[in-house]
C-alpha cells in the first residue's frame, strides 16, 4: 500500500530529473563526511560547528530562531550541574543500560554538525529524552549522597520537601515559558519578518 501511495510521487521527481531526496539534497552538507575527512581546510571549518553542536545544551540560544527562539540553551543554567552529575554517574557506574545516553547525545550532537543549519533547536528534539533522564539520574544521585539511608524519618520529611521542590520546577519551567520565553520570541520571530499573523 505505502508503495501505492508514494509511486506518483516518486516517478514525477524521477520524470522531472529532480532529486528524489530533496530535503536530505539541500540539508547534507555538499561533500559529507568523506570528504570532511579528506580535506584539511573544512576540518578546520567544520570543528567550531561541533562544539556549536554540544554548546546548545548549555550555553548556545538558537540561531534560526524559528521553532524555540528565546536567549537561553536547551537546559537551564541551575540544571546544568545536575545533568553534569548524570553524565559523572553513568560513566563511573560501568556498562549498563543506561550508558546508552550518552551515545544517544554524542551521536545527535556529531550528526547535527554535518547539516548546514546546526544551530536549529528542531534538530535536537530527539536528545529532549536523554537530556530529562540524565538530570533525573542526576537529582537522585544527589538526593542518595545528601540523605543518609539509615535516618528513615528525616529522610521522609527531606524527600517531601524535594517533591515540593520538583513541583515548583515544573511549574517555574511551565511559567518561564509562557510568560517570558514566549514574550521574546513573539518579539524575535516578528522582528525577523516584520509582519504578523493578521498581515
Amino acid at each position: 500500500m505505502a508503495v501505492v501511495v508514494a509511486a506518483p510521487i516518486y516517478l514525477t521527481l524521477d520524470a522531472l530529473d529532480a532529486p528524489l531526496t530533496p530535503r536530505v539534497n539541500t540539508v547534507g552538507s555538499e561533500d559529507g563526511l568523506l570528504g570532511l575527512l579528506e580535506n584539511l581546510e573544512d576540518r578546520a571549518t567544520y570543528l567550531p560547528k561541533l562544539r556549536l553542536s554540544f554548546l546548545v545544551y548549555f550555553s548556545q540560544e538558537e540561531f534560526s530562531i524559528i521553532w524555540y527562539g528565546g536567549h537561553t540553551a536547551l537546559i537551564f543554567a541551575f540544571l546544568a550541574p545536575m545533568f553534569l552529575i548524570g553524565i559523572a554517574y553513568v560513566l563511573c557506574t560501568g556498562w549498563r543500560p543506561h550508558m546508552l545516553l550518552l551515545p544517544w547525545l554524542v551521536f545527535t550532537s556529531v550528526g547535527v554538525s554535518l547539516i548546514h543549519d546546526s544551530g536549529g533547536y528542531i534538530r535536537y528534539t530527539a536528545t529532549l529524552p536523554a537530556l530529562v533522564i540524565l538530570i533525573a539520574v542526576g537529582i537522585q544521585v544527589l538526593l542518595t549522597l545528601l540523605i543518609p539511608r539509615t535516618m528513615d524519618t528525616e529522610r521522609r520529611a527531606l524527600i517531601r520537601v524535594l517533591s515540593v521542590l520538583g513541583v515548583i520546577l515544573c511549574l517555574f519551567q511551565a511559567i518561564y515559558y509562557f510568560g517570558p520565553h514566549l514574550t521574546h520570541f513573539n518579539q524575535q520571530i516578528r522582528a525577523k519578518n516584520a509582519y504578523d499573523a493578521q498581515d
